[in-house]
């Protein structure tokens, strides 16, 4: 056995699906190769610092992967920005399952990581879709299923790149596992929440046919769609509504709700880096942080 381990997993952007593919509705998303939760691990005592939850998901990852009654002493080298709807408890329990593999020399590949992460997200969010996890192992973009047997992951070969802000608006005010609850809520309760759901499976057709032909515009188009279903969901907040204004006249194609919602980031798509970076500075004068990265 090493003196530790270490593991590193990605932060991760949902480019549509969110709360739709936890009813195994597909989904595109892709990880953030620049955002990364690094983790140095070795046997000791649990961090002092580490909330209960993140103590119980790390301990569920350990028991799953043989090492019951372990516990760990973790450095935190970087970490992806919790509350921000980026994966960062995925990203946590996926670089921590890697860090095991390396500190035992066990050998496993990313499929492997990748459930055992998913079993660190079942403590952080009781009925996870598998697609922050497998983001956060995997890295780049990928159209995903959740399905009876397990997950259903095939990268998506990208025609032209994505040029994307993340935008922060604000705190959120509940949690993903609160989100989602109210989103199934909302579906037993209203039919029309049946009718949201078919409509999204149109637009994920089209949306994935428009990203093969680099039909931007209609991404964006789409993207501003999808978000509409996101908001009738009670999603959206007024400074996410307030910061895709902005965005439209900045030159943004289409932006969305990326993740849970209810606050943290929303993406935004514009036709080239140029365009993204003036709107970036723009929005830094209305109180809106935001970074740019491209997807290709």
């Amino acid at each position: 056995m090493k003196k530790f381990g270490e593991g590193i997993a990605f932060g991760k952007v949902i480019l549509i699906g969110e709360h739709f593919v936890v009813y195994g509705l597909p989904a595109i998303a892709s990880g953030i190769r620049s955002l990364k939760t690094h983790l140095r691990v070795k046997e000791g005592e649990w961090n002092n610092e580490f909330e209960d939850d993140v103590v119980a998901a790390l301990m569920r990852i350990s028991e799953k992967m043989g090492f019951a009654g372990k516990s760990y002493s973790i450095e935190v080298l970087s970490t992806v920005p919790f509350q921000q709807n980026l994966g960062s408890s995925a990203a946590l329990s996926a670089s921590f399952a890697r860090a095991l593999d390396d500190l035992y020399e066990l050998g496993l590949s990313d499929d492997e990581i990748n459930k055992y992460a998913y079993e660190g997200e079942v403590v952080f969010h009781g009925a996870p879709s598998g697609i922050d996890n497998s983001a956060a192992t995997f890295g780049g973009v990928f159209e995903f299923k959740k399905e009876k047997s397990g997950f259903f992951i095939k990268p998506f070969p990208m025609q032209k790149p994505l040029h994307l802000l993340i935008v922060n608006c604000g705190e959120k005010k509940k949690g993903t596992a609160a989100l989602v609850e109210q989103v199934r809520e909302l579906k037993e309760r209203f039919a029309i929440t049946e009718e949201l759901f078919h409509a999204y499976e149109s637009i994920f057709n089209e949306f994935k046919n428009a990203l093969r032909k680099g039909d931007l515009e209609y991404v964006g188009y789409l993207m501003d769609v999808d978000h509409g279903l996101l908001n009738a969901l009670g999603l959206s907040t007024a400074n996410i509504e307030k910061a895709r204004d902005i965005l439209k006249d900045l030159g943004a194609l289409g932006s969305k709700i990326t993740g849970a919602g209810g606050g943290g980031n929303i993406i935004t798509l514009f036709m080239n880096e140029e365009n993204a970076l003036r709107a970036k500075l723009y929005l830094k004068k209305y109180g809106f942080e935001s970074f740019y990265f491209v997807i290709n």
